[in-house]
Order: C-alpha cells, then sequence, then structure tokens
C-alpha cells in the first residue's frame, strides 16, 4: 500500500512465530531475529490488536534512491 510520500507494507507471522511478538512495537533488529526479511529502512509503526501476527511497517517511498545510491524503479 502507498499513499503520498511513504509505503505501507504488512507482513504476516505463522501462529508459532507470532507467539514471540511482543507487545510494543519492534526494533529493525527485533522483527529481523523472528525471520522477517525486508530491504533496509523500514519501520515497524503499528500494532493491529485484533491481528497481533500482522507486523506493519512505513518507509519513505524514495528512501533507496534517498540513502543508498540505487536507481529510481522502472
Amino acid at each position: 500500500m502507498s499513499f503520498g510520500l511513504e509505503n505501507f507494507p504488512h507482513v504476516s507471522l505463522p501462529k508459532p512465530i507470532a507467539r514471540h511478538v511482543p507487545n510494543e512495537l519492534m526494533t529493525e533488529e527485533e522483527w529481523r531475529s523472528l525471520g522477517v526479511k525486508q530491504s533496509q529502512g523500514w519501520e515497524h509503526y503499528m500494532i493491529h490488536s485484533p491481528e497481533p501476527h500482522v507486523l506493519l511497517f512505513k518507509r519513505e517511498k524514495d528512501y533507496q534512491i534517498k540513502y543508498l545510491n540505487a536507481p529510481p524503479p522502472k
């Protein structure tokens, strides 16, 4: 999902892994330790109480261009 200047993907964790999700926002190190694999710059920004196994992330739309000198997507 994309709105304005940011992208907002979500990741659904399998129930056995979801048991290890804390009741607070996670750092990149924490969500990567659960096996979540994404490129750099993603922030776990919200907890959706009805579905705690779904992790919600956000990142600036042009993050890779601004910070990693990557070419713009085609």
